[in-house]
Formats: C-alpha cells, structure tokens, sequence
C-alpha cells in the first residue's frame, strides 16, 4: 500500500508517521481526524495475501484487548488498528548497568526492579490467552514501554519467525532478565527461578505467576537482609557466592 496515494484510511485514520517497514508489512501511526479528541493509533499493514488471510484468522480469535479497535480488509492488505501508547521505551528505562528511576519515593533500586518484574509478570498473564503472534509481538523489546510506573503495550504486530509457547516463555524471560539484572548480589532464589523460563519445555504462565508471587516475600527478606549488611560484609558475601557459582559449573 502506498501512503503517499492513501495518506487516509477508511476515510478516518490520517497516517503520521511509519513506525516500521518490511516485505508485505507496515506499522504506522495515525490520528482519527473524525473524533473530536485526536488519540494516537498503530495500524498494522498485512499487504500480502497470505498474511491478509493468517491476519484476519488471528485477529478474529482476539478478544479482551482493550487496545485493540477493529481490523478490515482495504485494497487487498488487512489492516488491524489499536490504540497507542506513551512512555519511554524499556530499553531507555532499563539501561545496562544503570539503575530505573525509583517508581516510589525513596525507593531502592532492587525495590523498583521488583515492582516492574511484578509489572511485566502480570502483563504477561493478561496477554498469555491471546493469539500467540499478538502476545509475542507484545513482548519485543520495541513494543514494550514504562509509563505511570507500569508497563505498557505498543501493538506493533509484525509478523515473527517464531510465535508458541516457548518463544513467549523465552521473550518473558529475557524482559524479566532485562528488569531484574540478576547478579551475584542477587538471591539464590531469584536467579534460580529465572532459569525457567530458558526450559525447552517452560510452565504455563500462570503457574510461572504464582511461583513468582510465592518467591516474592522471600526475595525481598534476602534483599533486606543483604543490603542491610555494611558495605564490607556485601563484598563478603558476593564473593562466597562467585565462588559457589564458579564451583557449581565444575
């Protein structure tokens, strides 16, 4: 579809940018110039006729999703339309090696870090009965995004190479490794439980959600308990546990 010969769509969805372009796929953003309050919205482009088809299958089994507004079929491409999003990106929120700004005041780092992996882990719950190619594509990195101290969803659906269980379970757990930055000041329990999600055959999601919930008040006991140590007594500890890691691998 050209946008320069179609700048508006359905006679309502005026483009204003391309978000995204690849072979038979186009994400963009545009504006409903027919409401009076002008939102922002991602329409996804399917321009072939094989992912018009795999498309319009996919988005009819969508339900529940208060982002998503409608999908139709105009000059052969399927186009599905949802609400945008605000906020940072979680990539410029949890920069390497930095620490997020805190969602509480007064908040420490690992307390923050917790908040939006209890985030994510209940935005993957919402998302976990949708279509897999809607709830994968929701957990890529450019789609995921930290506003009013949660996370959001850009629904950018482009096609993906892989779209199952194993691949949401593998893109959770790189969001949750994102979030956390487990290292070895971090409880044995949480690095542990992070692993799951690596497994060729992972848990359902709901039952990844209560065992995170489970292990919740005991990370945050081993976070109190470490960081209430001084400052020599941290560095202590982090080596014994390097060194248990280090014999581990042998």
């Amino acid at each position: 579809m050209d946008m320069t010969i179609f700048p508006v769509i359905k006679a309502k969805y005026k483009v204003t940018q391309i978000l995204g372009l690849r072979k038979d796929y186009t994400a963009l953003s545009a504006v409903n110039i027919i409401e009076r309050e002008r939102g922002e919205y991602i329409l996804n482009v399917y321009e072939s006729e094989s992912l018009s088809r795999r498309y319009a299958a996919i988005y009819a089994e969508l339900l529940h999703c208060p982002e998503f507004i409608e999908f139709f079929l105009l000059d052969n491409a399927l186009i599905a339309v949802f609400k945008a999003t605000i906020g940072k990106p979680i990539d410029d929120v949890f920069c390497k090696g930095a620490n997020p700004p805190p969602a509480a005041k007064g908040e420490a780092a690992w307390q923050t870090r917790l908040h939006y992996a209890e985030a994510l882990m209940h935005l993957a719950l919402t998302i976990s009965d949708f279509p897999l190619e809607i709830s994968c594509a929701a957990l890529l990195s450019e789609n995921l995004y930290v506003d009013n101290n949660t996370l959001q969803v850009r629904y950018a659906v482009s096609p993906l190479a892989a779209a199952d269980k194993r691949e949401f379970s593998y893109l959770l757990g790189d969001q949750m490794f994102k979030i956390l930055l487990p290292a070895v000041s971090a409880p044995k329990q949480l690095n542990e439980f992070l692993k799951k999600f690596y497994s060729e055959e992972p848990d359902s999601i709901t039952k990844l959600y209560s065992e995170w919930r489970g292990l919740l008040p005991e990370t945050i006991k081993a976070y109190n308990e470490f960081f209430a140590k001084t400052l020599p007594a941290r560095g202590i500890a982090v080596i014994k546990n390097t060194l248990k890691r280090e014999r581990r691998k042998k």
